[in-house]
């Protein structure tokens, strides 16, 4: 569960979510299909692993304490922009307008299945390093 630093991040993936129950579904569903996970419960510890790590995925609760997942998307445009985000949230679609669409590739609406949430991850994951590779 520890992830590489920035030489290799093909296959780590960072959750942010504050619900204890939705950050292990998740954790599990990714990690039965090989990817090494990271955890942080709201955004402001995104942040902290965002300073010293990249992911080839994020995916992201919106409404959470301390720092909310708009301003962990702001950061990612404003650092590391090739950084793809899944959303998770409990929000409406039409509450959605502060979603940043170069960042966020792609929104699920709970409640979902974390397989299906594992089966985009490894999607957008072998695509990232499908782009690293031809660079």
């Amino acid at each position: 569960m520890s992830p590489m630093n920035k030489a290799d991040h093909s296959h780590h993936v960072l959750v942010v979510e504050d619900d204890p129950s939705g950050r292990y579904s998740i954790t599990i569903a990714l990690e039965k299909r090989s990817l090494e996970v990271v955890v942080a419960e709201d955004g402001a510890q995104a942040l902290e692993w965002l300073k010293t790590h990249e992911f080839c995925l994020i995916i992201l609760d919106l409404v959470m304490p301390k720092v909310d997942g708009y301003g962990v998307i702001r950061h990612i445009v404003d650092h590391s922009p090739d950084t793809p985000i899944i959303v998770v949230t409990g929000l409406k679609a039409d509450e959605l307008s502060g979603v940043d669409r170069r960042v966020v590739v792609d929104v699920l609406f709970k409640p979902f299945k974390p397989s299906e949430l594992a089966d985009r991850a490894v999607e957008v994951c072998s695509r990232q390093r499908d782009e690293q590779k031809s660079v």
